[in-house]
């Protein structure tokens, strides 16, 4: 009988425990899933010529190009947003938006406040020591920021 009882609070436990243990990583405002259904929104500041913007607010360069087919790769549409770097960051900090890309200041305010793409290759023979050449991404989208460096390492490094 003990041993019965046992095993049923065991089996509980257990139960309760696995109950908790939903899909991980997770997004807290689900960027994966809304990157999916209604395609990336991605903040772009000039930053030639990594980011460049021409007429009609469209974007080109080097990690353009990068998003670009990281969303194809992932079957995503992306809607391009044109501002100010920290306009950007602060629709990024809100979750409004899904990556900036852009100029990103070693030693950036946003640093703590968002997180952060690991190093995006670079053609330059010398990148500038002024700027690391990541994307910024929504605090909290843990599961949007495994799936960008995922990709970044397998298809990116290699380029």
């Amino acid at each position: 009988m003990l041993a019965t009882l046992i095993r049923l609070s065991a089996l509980a436990v257990l139960s309760l425990v696995c109950a908790g243990c939903a899909p991980y990583p997770r997004d807290t405002a689900e960027s994966s899933s809304r990157g999916a259904q209604y395609g990336m929104t991605v903040g772009a500041s000039a930053d030639p010529p990594h980011v460049v913007i021409g007429p009609d607010d469209k974007v080109s360069g080097s990690d353009a190009e990068i998003v670009e087919r990281f969303a194809r790769a992932h079957g995503f549409r992306v809607h391009w947003i044109v501002g100010g770097h920290d306009a950007l960051m602060a629709q990024l900090e809100e979750a409004r938006l899904h990556m900036v890309i852009g100029g990103h200041a070693k030693d950036s305010p946003w640093e703590p406040r968002v997180g952060w793409s690991k190093e995006v290759p670079t053609r330059e023979a010398r990148p500038s020591p002024l700027a690391l050449r990541r994307f910024a991404l929504p605090p909290g989208e843990n599961a949007w920021h495994l799936l960008l460096d995922r990709y970044l390492v397998a298809h990116e490094s290699a380029r």
